[in-house]
């Protein structure tokens, strides 16, 4: 199941507030009860933040398309609320509403359909499917300057290569071109090369132009 994917299960679980969450949700309706009554469960995106004082630590994006009476409530505009896992359960400590282009499914994210038990001291512990999962969950901050840094590697590569290339460059005109099922070989139909200039861009496709051709789709 990849992490974008929503999870088929509505999962019961208990949500207590910190005031500075309870004060942020008063904007937005009489209190947390009243929020969290507005429908029998809410479909959420969960992405993992770094952990705090050893807590697992998520922000919770409330999808506006799954979710239309809170959405209509907000006029169309993403609920994002920060929570910690504590006592088997979450703890919100903040709550804002961002625009209505917030993105909200992505491949960082666990979709979920919870059940909130709010303000419950007892009961509705966290189900242990959920509870693997968000586990499991890489840190979203992590994944993406992993990503980073592997762009960056890849673009060093690639100037180093440009640098140490002692192939002229090669104009030709070509008539026709083909691209294999797997979209990794390319061929082409070429026209007026002499004997040396086929021969030389033989090598300079093999060694260049085929790296060009590569840094360009690992950049869009």
């Amino acid at each position: 199941m990849k992490s974008n994917e929503m999870m088929n299960e509505v999962m019961r679980c208990r949500l207590d507030m910190t005031h500075r969450a309870r004060k942020e949700i008063g904007n937005w309706a009489i209190d947390e009860n009243e929020l969290f009554s507005m429908q029998e469960h809410f479909a959420v995106y969960i992405e993992k933040l770094p952990a705090k004082q050893e807590n697992m630590t998520f922000s919770f994006y409330f999808d506006p398309e799954a979710n239309a009476q809170l959405a209509n409530h907000l006029k169309e505009r993403v609920a994002v609320m920060e929570c910690v896992y504590k006592n088997e359960g979450f703890l919100a400590t903040n709550f804002r509403v961002k625009g209505r282009k917030e993105p909200v499914r992505t491949n960082r994210r666990l979709g979920v359909r919870l059940k909130f038990a709010v303000n419950q001291r007892t009961g509705s512990s966290m189900p242990i499917e959920l509870y693997t999962r968000l586990r499991e969950l890489p840190v979203a901050q992590e994944r993406s300057e992993y990503v980073e840094k592997r762009i960056k590697s890849w673009e060093g590569y690639l100037r180093i290569e440009e640098k140490n290339a002692d192939v002229a460059d090669i104009t030709a005109h070509f008539s026709q071109a083909h691209v294999n099922e797997s979209f990794n070989q390319l061929t082409i139909t070429c026209s007026g090369l002499d004997a040396k200039g086929w021969v030389q861009s033989r090598v300079s496709v093999r060694n260049s132009k085929v790296r060009v051709m590569i840094s360009e789709m690992w950049l869009m």
